[in-house]
């Protein structure tokens, strides 16, 4: 997942969290070949504790036993708060994607990361081969002229015609995938990156078991690994669940079951908290919310141009495809909604006060009638505000425009499909559904598995199993009420599979991360500390705000610090 960094609280540095001393993990005698040293500037950007580095040589083929190959992979640790003799063990994140380079996504999180598990653990978290900063990265194209000369993706509910422009944009970036990385391409899939995993544990010197907090694609991650590696695993966290079941067989539908109730909840968020949100001049939620669906509508016939064009770090203009695809990608951060309906003011201003523009489209323009004239009526927007609002120059857009380059997310995710055919026409009814599943969401994201069923060779492993494996400790998953992207519904269906207990979180957001939970810390912490489980049926509320000013972590860190940890 791509975390928004710079929406992230500021969160006081933990004091002492220790008032117990639970059953410590002895490190093994053997010396381990991590050797630990300080981070390059750029990984602690955003770390809200001290990190530290290092590499370690996993096998490049697993596959080929004959091959002495290495690969280095990089990995990061962040400290436990205990003494060194009271530590019980670490506990290695995933941060999602695939294809996303976790480093400084565990230095975001750190703080409530460690604050969750209660601080007898060093957190560890490592790049997956084939994301940004591996030496066998997974890129299609070597310069941004190149990249451009491939044909884009649109939504898929911009024209009649879309879906047939997408399956050819997807057989291009397939073909040029297979051209550029017919090398080291099927190097990378998950089943791979699940090994590497193991060979960290076994790097660390501890009891050889993995405890793991996986979040998005991480959960999937985490399933294979549970799957192919049962006997080795301890206490075990899959937060924000992927269908395991779906996933691999390119038949993702299930993922945008929760999309449309976030998108109704950011505008029932607007509408109640007015002085945080522009957009709630006078109208119900409902209206809101179909008002903003009139305006995608207008803009797949009439994009806007963007008055701030030439300035760094935005779109030159405002299409059905970049809008709804911004809307959608802020649904997984709460935090970010009050600056998203900044944006979406600016695009209705634009529209406003730009005779030229509107007089395009007379009759289309009546969807929005009764929006504008409410707007006008409270005289809030002037032509001005129009420059500058709509600024896309926040951290997550910094990394997007970063790694525009890099096709590790197809990379790992198609090799890692079995697919039978490739054809649009047995794609289609995997298409509408999708389509047919989110309507602020459905449509936005079909290149993936067009692509996918395009996708001209396969990971060199691929988990063929299934998931209904027992392992030491059951394992605690987590969905939430409203996330976009990996909805409860997958969480529950994972949770009935593998051996474990569901925890329901009652938040927005993707994951449990972006909204703070005491009584979901409060459990993640009793499942590290003494492997208790929260009963079944446990449903864990919060008290943030919608377009409020935090996200609630500083108060539950305040909270649990406050609180003696039981042995």
């Amino acid at each position: 997942m791509f975390l928004p960094r710079l929406f992230l609280a500021s969160i006081p540095l933990l004091g002492r969290l220790a008032h117990g001393s639970p059953h410590h993990i002895t490190r093994a005698d053997n010396e381990s070949p991590i050797r630990w040293s300080e981070c390059p500037k750029e990984i602690l950007t955003y770390a809200t504790l001290p990190m530290q580095c290092s590499t370690l040589k996993v096998p490049l083929d697993y596959t080929n036993t004959e091959s002495s190959e290495k690969l280095d992979i990089a990995v990061y640790r962040v400290e436990a708060a205990v003494p060194v003799e009271q530590r019980k063990g670490s506990i290695i994140f995933n941060c999602g994607g695939p294809g996303s380079p976790c480093g400084p996504d565990l230095g975001a999180y750190a703080q409530r990361m460690q604050a969750a598990t209660g601080g007898y653990h060093d957190l560890i978290t490592f790049d997956p081969r084939g994301t940004k900063g591996s030496p066998i990265r997974f890129m299609c194209y070597d310069d941004p002229v190149s990249l451009a000369a491939a044909p884009p993706f649109i939504a898929g509910y911009s024209h009649e015609f879309a879906l047939g422009q997408d399956w050819s944009a997807s057989i291009v970036l397939s073909e040029d995938c297979a051209k550029k990385q017919n090398e080291t391409g099927s190097l990378i899939g998950t089943a791979f990156v699940a090994r590497d995993m193991m060979q960290i544990v076994d790097a660390l010197k501890e009891d050889g078991l993995l405890r793991y907090w996986g979040v998005s694609y991480g959960t999937l991650l985490g399933a294979t690994a549970v799957a192919m590696f049962p006997d080795r695993m301890d206490k075990i966290i899959l937060d924000g669940v992927v269908n395991p079941f779906e996933y691999y067989h390119n038949q993702e539908i299930e993922l945008f079951s929760d999309a449309d109730a976030a998108f109704s909840g950011f505008c029932r968020g607007c509408v109640e908290n007015p002085t945080a949100c522009p957009l709630a001049q006078n109208m119900t939620a409902t209206e809101l919310e179909e008002s903003l669906y009139g305006l995608l509508d207008i803009l797949k016939a009439f994009p806007i141009p963007n008055p701030n064009r030439h300035l760094p770090n935005q779109v030159p203009e405002w299409t059905y495809t970049s809008v709804k695809g911004n809307i959608y990608s802020r649904l997984y951060f709460p935090q970010t909604w009050p600056a998203l309906a900044k944006e979406i003011e600016a695009i209705i201003t634009t529209i406003l006060t730009d005779d030229s523009t509107r007089s395009r489209w007379p009759e289309l323009a009546q969807r929005l009638n009764a929006f504008i004239d409410i707007l006008k009526a409270e005289g809030t927007f002037s032509s001005e505000q129009a420059r500058g609002l709509y600024s896309r120059a926040d951290n997550q857009t910094e990394i997007i425009k970063a790694a525009l380059p890099d096709h590790s997310l197809p990379g790992i995710k198609c090799s890692d499909m079995f697919i039978d055919s490739a054809s649009l026409h047995n794609m289609l009814p995997t298409l509408k559904a999708r389509m047919q599943k989110s309507r602020i969401g459905g449509d936005a994201s079909i290149q993936v598995p067009m692509t996918c069923a395009n996708w001209k060779f396969k990971a060199k492993e691929r988990y063929s199993g299934d998931f209904k494996v027992k392992t030491k400790t059951p394992v605690l998953v987590i969905g939430n009420t409203y996330d976009p992207v990996t909805p409860l519904v997958s969480a529950k269906n994972v949770s009935e599979t593998l051996e474990g207990v569901l925890l329901h979180q009652d938040s927005y957001g993707h994951d449990s991360l972006p909204q703070a939970s005491l009584c979901t810390a409060k459990a993640i912490r009793a499942y590290f500390l003494r492997g208790e489980l929260p009963q079944v049926g446990t449903k864990c509320s919060t008290e943030v705000q919608l377009f409020g000013k935090n996200d609630g972590w500083e108060d539950v860190i305040k909270q649990l610090q406050s609180e003696p940890l039981s042995p």
